[in-house]
């Protein structure tokens, strides 16, 4: 698959977070730019909602918005969903900047 991706993504490694309707999703990876979710409920592109999960020990949250969504390549695990971030903290972005540099 191509990668279409603009900032480059680090692995999360599985936190849960709450997106639209509270329901939980899996975080997969994240950058500066956006997040890749996993969820067992699709949400259609353009939904937004906010984003709350402990980012390496710390509290996390951000407003996001769905760009795409596919059904997950193992089946009967639900969908990714790719997401960008709307609104968030400076302290949040330099959250995710130290968690993608501490490698």
């Amino acid at each position: 698959m191509e990668e279409r991706r603009r900032s480059p993504r680090h692995q999360v490694g599985g936190e849960f977070a709450s997106v639209p309707a509270n329901m939980s999703v899996r975080v997969i990876d994240i950058s500066s730019a956006g997040v890749l979710l996993q969820s067992a409920r699709m949400l259609n592109p353009g939904a937004r909602g906010s984003l709350r999960f402990t980012l390496a020990g710390a509290p996390f949250a951000a407003d996001i918005q769905v760009q795409r969504v596919a059904a997950a390549s193992e089946a009967g695990s639900g969908y990714r969903i790719g997401a960008t971030f709307v609104g968030m903290t400076q302290e949040h972005r330099r959250l995710i900047e130290r968690f993608m540099n501490n490698d």
